[in-house]
C-alpha cells in the first residue's frame, strides 16, 4: 500500500527549487487526507546513492535526474520521472510513467502509477454490490471454476486445457493489455465477501474499427442482476473516461439472455458477421 511520495531533484537552480519546493507543499496538504506523506530530497548522485536507500513497497519516488532515474530503476525501487520547465532536454525514457504540473496532479494518478510498478491490480469500479478490478494471476483458478460449468462454454471460448497456460496468458495479458491501454476484461467480484464471480470489460477485436463490450457470469450468481450492473458501470466509464462514442457486443444468436440483456441497457442490433464460422449478432450503442 502506498504510504509515501518521495521527490529527489537535482538542486542546480535556485528559481526551480522554490518552484518545485511550492509544488512539492501544496500535494503534501492535498494528500494528507489520503494518509499520504509527501517529502523530497535535493542534491545529485554524489549525495544521494540509490544503492543505499532502504527499499519500501510503501514509497513512490519521482526523479528529475536522467542518471538519478536510472540508478533509482537499477536499485529497484518504484520510481517515475519528473518533468518540468528546467530538465526539458534530460533523457528520461526509461521510466515506465512521467508527471509534470504535479500541484494540479490528482491522488489517483500517483497511486495508479505506484500500483503499476508494484504489481498490483488498478481498481476500476464499485457498483452497489460488485468491486470491478485489473485481473490477478490469482483470479485464474476462479475462472477455472466458472468456466467448468458447460453453460458458460456453451457460447464463448473456452479457458486452456493446461491451467499453466492460462496463467501465462493472463500474466502476458497483464502486462501488454493493460499496460498499453490501461483497460481490457477485468474481474468482477462481490463486494462484501470478494468472491470472484466473473469477468467483463472492454477489449478490441481484429477488423472491427468499434471497441467491443464482454461478460460472463458465473452460473450459480446468474439471474440476480450482477452482468446489468458491472455492464452499466463500464458503459458509464467508456463513455466519461475512455470517451468512446460507440461500443459493440457481438452475441450467438443462441444466448437469448446476454442479447435480452444488451437490448435492455440500450444496444441495437446491426446486422450478422461470423466469427471462427459462427454466427453472431452484432450489437451497438452509441454513448
Amino acid at each position: 500500500m502506498l504510504k509515501q511520495i518521495i521527490f529527489i531533484l537535482k538542486s542546480d537552480s535556485s528559481s526551480y527549487m522554490q518552484t518545485i519546493v511550492s509544488d512539492i507543499n501544496t500535494l503534501a496538504l492535498k494528500f494528507k487526507e489520503n494518509g499520504i506523506k509527501v517529502s523530497y530530497l535535493a542534491g545529485n548522485i554524489n549525495d544521494i546513492n540509490p544503492s543505499k536507500i532502504a527499499f519500501s513497497k510503501e514509497v513512490l519516488y519521482l526523479a528529475d535526474d536522467a542518471l538519478m532515474l536510472e540508478q533509482m530503476l537499477l536499485a529497484k525501487h518504484y520510481t517515475i520521472a519528473l518533468q518540468h520547465d528546467y530538465n526539458h532536454r534530460a533523457d528520461l525514457y526509461k521510466a515506465l510513467y512521467a508527471m509534470s504540473e504535479i500541484r494540479d496532479i490528482d491522488f489517483d494518478s500517483f497511486l495508479k502509477a505506484y500500483e503499476r510498478l508494484a504489481g498490483l491490480p488498478w481498481h476500476i469500479a464499485d457498483t452497489k454490490r460488485l468491486t470491478i478490478r485489473e485481473t490477478t494471476i490469482n483470479d485464474v483458478d476462479d475462472f477455472y471454476r466458472i468456466y467448468q460449468e458447460p453453460a458458460i462454454t456453451r457460447h464463448m471460448d473456452s479457458l486452456y486445457l493446461d491451467i499453466d497456460e492460462e496463467k501465462a496468458y493472463a500474466a502476458e495479458y497483464i502486462k501488454t493489455v493493460y499496460h498499453f491501454y490501461g483497460y481490457g476484461i477485468w474481474t468482477v467480484a462481490l463486494r462484501e465477501t470478494g468472491e470472484v464471480i466473473g469477468r467483463a470489460g472492454i477489449s478490441w477485436r481484429d477488423g472491427h474499427r468499434d471497441p467491443e463490450i464482454g461478460f460472463v457470469i458465473a452460473h450459480e450468481h446468474q439471474r440476480k442482476g450482477y452482468a446489468e450492473e458491472a455492464l452499466r458501470a463500464i458503459l458509464e466509464l467508456a463513455k466519461k473516461e475512455l470517451e468512446f462514442d460507440m461500443v459493440q457486443a457481438l452475441i450467438q444468436p443462441e444466448n437469448i439472455a446476454s442479447v435480452a440483456l444488451c437490448v435492455k441497457l440500450g444496444f441495437a442490433e446491426q446486422g450478422i458477421v461470423y466469427l471462427d464460422e459462427q454466427k453472431h449478432l452484432v450489437l451497438t450503442i452509441h454513448l
